[in-house]
Parts: structure tokens; sequence; C-alpha cells
């Protein structure tokens, strides 16, 4: 039979002998709470007649005697083992999330539409691996056509390729006020590991008040 103590709830397993058909004290090995156990209800009939037997006389119940507490139930153990492939789970996901964050530029180089989804995210790759080196213009005729031609290399100093943005030129006035701009986009889509790329283009019937030229990477869209 199963008792539960009234105190701490703790189960027991015993043998329904041990209460016997009166009834007896028994002790919460856990907290040591004493109570009167009643005999079980269905107690079978051989118990009781066996215990008849041996009584002369109908007797009060035994008192408690030294190192009578029961034995408790022991509870299951399978908890840990069904936590362990959610732990795995959040490991392999935990991977999934550091690696991406951590190989972020190459991600993006090999497959440039990530680069919306870090932008969204805001852990874009930083564009600061990335520098303007060299860039130089110069004014240029070809067949009576007068032009600006602009000319440079961009230079990758990580150790992960990186995507290669648009390059914007921008024309002022004395004001710093922009006249005229334009981009251009390489042929290459990304820019090697402490690689480089050259790049070089040109426009012509610029307007007149234009005076100072800045070129820079343009932003990701």
């Amino acid at each position: 039979m199963i008792l539960t103590c009234s105190a701490c709830t703790t189960r027991f397993l015993v043998d329904p002998a041990a209460v016997g058909r009166k009834g007896r004290h028994v002790r919460c090995a856990k907290c040591l709470h004493v109570w009167f156990q009643e005999p079980p209800l269905d107690l079978p009939k051989s118990l009781a007649l066996d215990e008849a037997k041996g009584e002369a006389a109908p007797r009060r119940p035994q008192p408690l005697r030294a190192g009578a507490n029961l034995p408790a139930i022991p509870k299951k153990r399978g908890r840990l083992r069904t936590a362990l492939p959610w732990f795995g789970l959040i490991g392999f996901v935990a991977a999934i999330i550091i690696g991406g964050y951590l190989f972020r530029a190459a991600i993006v180089a090999s497959w440039p539409p990530a680069a919306k989804l870090y932008d969204t995210l805001g852990i874009a790759p930083d564009e600061t691996m990335l520098q303007l080196v060299g860039v130089s213009f110069a004014q240029k005729n070809r067949d009576g056509i007068s032009f600006l031609e602009v000319s440079g290399k961009v230079v990758n100093e990580s150790a992960n390729p990186v995507q290669l943005p648009e390059i914007l030129i921008i024309l002022r006035d004395a004001q710093g006020n922009i006249v005229y701009q334009w981009r251009h986009r390489t042929e290459a889509g990304s820019v090697p590991a402490q690689g480089e790329i050259a790049f070089t283009t040109a426009r012509s019937q610029l307007p007149a008040t234009a005076q100072n030229l800045e070129v820079r990477l343009a932003e990701t869209p």
C-alpha cells in the first residue's frame, strides 16, 4: 500500500501487514511527522484472520519502534534524459547564430541577398573593411567629346571576402552644394580577402559650376 505524509506529501510504499488490521502510528522519514495510519479498506482477509488468531484479546495500536521510519518511494529520474535532446537542439541553433555572425562577411560575399537580412538585424558587415586608395581624376577629350574620368582601387583589408558596393562620385560647387553625382558598379561582386579591385568610370557634359569632386563607397541599399 502507499502512504502519504500529510505534512510534506512525501509518499511511502509499505507492506499492508506492517500497518495491520487495527492501524498503527507511523513517522515520516523525511520531515519526522507522526500520524496514526488507519488500516487499508482492501486489507486481505487472510491477513486479518492470521492477525486475529495470533491475538488473545484486542490490543491498542503498538507504539512506533526505533528505526521504524517508512522507506520513501524513489522518484523517477527521467527528467535529465528527457532534457538532453533539448540541450542538443539549443546548442545547434546557437552554433548557427554565432557562425552566421562571425562569418557574415563571407556569407554576404558568396550570397549577396543575405546583406539585406543582416542589415535588417542591424549586424551588416562593417564597410570600413573596404578602403578607397589611389583615387585620381582627369579631364580628357576623345573624338571631340570632353569627359571626366575617375579611377582608383577598392582594397579589402580583412581576412574574408567582402561584398563590393557601388562607387559614388559626387560633384559640388564652390558652396559645397551637390550639382551632379553618379554611381559606378564594377563587374566584380566582391573584393577577395586581402585583395583589391580596380575601377574606372567617366561622364561627359558635366555642370560648369562643378569645382570639387568626392569619391566614396555607396551605402548598401
